[in-house]
């Protein structure tokens, strides 16, 4: 799945000259979750960092832990894009809610995308967070029980 939405994302990433990063990691074994809606998740993730960075870089890492008796699944879409202050982040995973006005004039889009990728992952028993510096970057964690 992930190299689908790779060779996917890929012409959207050389529309602002980014490179893109997907290491390998064999050890990851199964998830059982729903493949459209965790398709939709990542490709919305990998779209707004797409969106988001210029020259820069975008990287998909998945990755495997067990917590007690618990496999998650992670997947941690990176960039060095414009990045984002703590206040813009306080509402980013609300219906039609941006990370600012500027923001939405400079780039466009709705709103919703985080805001379904984050009711999908509560759907699929999982959770999506941020973490992000301003003029460094963002990343973008989906937490998955495998």
């Amino acid at each position: 799945m992930a190299k689908e939405i790779m060779a996917s994302i890929e012409p959207l990433a050389k529309t602002n000259q980014n490179t893109l990063k997907i290491p390998r990691n064999d050890g990851l074994g199964m998830i059982y979750a729903d493949r459209l809606k965790l398709r939709q998740c990542v490709l919305n993730l990998l779209c707004n960092a797409c969106k988001f960075t210029k020259g820069g870089t975008i990287s998909l890492e998945i990755d495997r832990e067990t917590i007690g008796e618990k496999a998650w699944i992670y997947f941690d879409v990176g960039d060095t894009d414009i990045g984002m202050t703590p206040v813009q982040m306080e509402h980013l995973f609300e219906v039609f809610s941006q990370a600012g006005a500027s923001t939405h004039r400079v780039y466009g889009g709705t709103g919703l995308g985080l805001a379904i990728s984050q009711s999908f992952c509560k759907m699929m028993e999982g959770e999506i967070a941020v973490q992000s510096e301003v003029d460094i970057g963002s990343t973008f964690t989906i937490r998955l029980p495998a």
